[in-house]
């Protein structure tokens, strides 16, 4: 008798088990996130984005997508793994959940069976992107590289080419954003950052550096073409690179590091500095203010990015040198310059590299450049921070088909947002004035 009853409990605690791995529908619940890419589970959305597609890494045939939020629910349908939601749906949708959150449920068939995996959460904020993203897209290193200069509307998947070019190192390289008319190129050795324009004077002014023998940062009049090099006591001894200028024109911050261990690339770190600019007459202050000092830290500070309400300076750390790009140790930091407060972005950082950061016009977002996945091929990525100074999970640029960044071989790099389409000529006419007033 007590070998029955045994038996019996077995069995019930085996359908017990039986029951628990299945939902009152028949699904096998799976106790882990859903196998997708891009990375979108538990991100933070602005209201203005493209449709999140996303694939399945599984041999699925069809995907089911329930969203429930405050609105109520809605659910679509995908086949070979693929979701790609309707563009005006989703855009009602973000609208409708505007400031709080959608519950995401994915369910994937194979073969005879269901998979239910563990729900996961998008937040909506009403802080938006600006209109519209630039990128380089550069194609893999060879003989010669096939470098586009691109720019995509946020809100849905179109792409427009501005310009293009066969290089063997000169990588085209131009955003504005309007709200504070702030451009920045890259031609060749030289690196231009326009400064806002400002109600105290007529002139927009630009500062630029160049890197040769003597490194410098230099001022130029665009109305009369005057330049004016940014010089002191230190001129020829250090390498100056990467100004970035508050939007009201009058703090100067920028990376700078000792000349003379330049051969010693293992041991070239920069440091963080900041000045007060004049930009009437085009002249910064003789005292300097160390923001972060590379000896202490023993990393080198890199692509500096101001955000336009002057609450915090992105930067990117690497172990030695200039880019970002090329190094896999590569790590984005968030500076408070109010509190001083250094934030590592432990969110944001992966064991690939990641770089090249620039803020929107509203300062509650960052787009950067991140090798995640593959470490190869760079994708942009948008990063939300909210009015407390908290970083959130950053997400990859949304695309019509999610399988293109597997089979694309080109790198998207040096993103920015920009808030209007960009002049066709604004690139060369960028180059002219700096080639006016460079030196081979």
């Amino acid at each position: 008798m007590n070998g029955i009853r045994t038996k019996i409990v077995l069995f019930i605690g085996m359908m017990v088990c039986l029951w628990a791995c299945k939902g009152s529908d028949g699904d096998k619940l799976v106790d882990a996130l859903p196998p997708m890419y891009p990375d979108y589970p538990n991100v933070t959305l602005p209201v203005n984005i493209a449709p999140l597609n996303f694939l399945l890494r599984t041999s699925t045939e069809r995907v089911e997508v329930r969203l429930r939020g405050k609105s109520g629910e809605s659910t679509f349908i995908g086949s070979n793994g693929k979701i790609q939601f309707p563009e005006k749906e989703w855009h009602a949708l973000l609208q409708r959940e505007c400031g709080g959150k959608i519950e995401v449920s994915v369910r994937a068939q194979q073969g005879d069976d269901w998979l239910r995996y563990k729900a996961f959460m998008w937040q909506i904020v009403p802080e938006q992107l600006d209109t519209y993203i630039v990128y380089r897209q550069i194609s893999p290193e060879g003989e010669n590289r096939h470098v586009e200069l691109c720019e995509r509307e946020v809100g849905n998947f179109h792409e427009r080419k501005i310009m293009q070019e066969e290089t063997d190192g000169v990588m085209p390289h131009l955003s504005v954003n309007t709200l504070y008319n702030m451009t920045d190129a890259r031609s060749n050795n030289v690196m231009a950052l326009w400064m806002p324009e400002r109600a105290m004077t007529t002139s927009s002014d630009c500062l630029w550096e160049y890197f040769g023998t003597q490194s410098r940062l230099c001022a130029i009049n665009r109305e009369n073409g005057q330049s004016r090099i940014l010089a002191d006591t230190l001129s020829g001894q250090t390498v100056r690179a990467f100004p970035a200028l508050s939007a009201d024109g009058r703090s100067l911050y920028y990376s700078e590091a000792p000349a003379a261990v330049r051969d010693s690339l293992d041991a070239w770190c920069f440091s963080i500095y900041h000045r007060k600019f004049n930009s009437q007459n085009l002249t910064w202050a003789d005292a300097v203010d160390t923001v972060y000092y590379s000896d202490t830290v023993k990393v080198s500070a890199v692509e500096l990015s101001l955000s336009p309400d002057g609450r915090y300076l992105l930067f990117a750390t690497t172990a030695y040198g200039l880019p970002s790009s090329g190094h896999r140790d590569s790590d984005l930091r968030l500076l408070h310059l109010d509190s001083g407060r250094l934030d590592s972005l432990e969110i944001v950082n992966t064991e690939a590299a990641e770089g090249q950061p620039s803020w929107t016009s509203d300062s509650h977002w960052f787009v950067f450049m991140s090798k995640k996945g593959d470490g190869l091929y760079g994708k942009p990525y948008f990063c939300y921070v909210d009015s407390a100074g908290v970083a959130h999970k950053p997400f990859m640029l949304p695309q019509r088909d999610p399988a293109r960044y597997d089979y694309m071989l080109e790198s998207l790099e040096n993103p920015m947002m920009v808030s209007r389409p960009m002049e066709s000529d604004a690139f060369r006419k960028t180059n002219e004035i700096i080639n006016e007033n460079t030196e081979p």
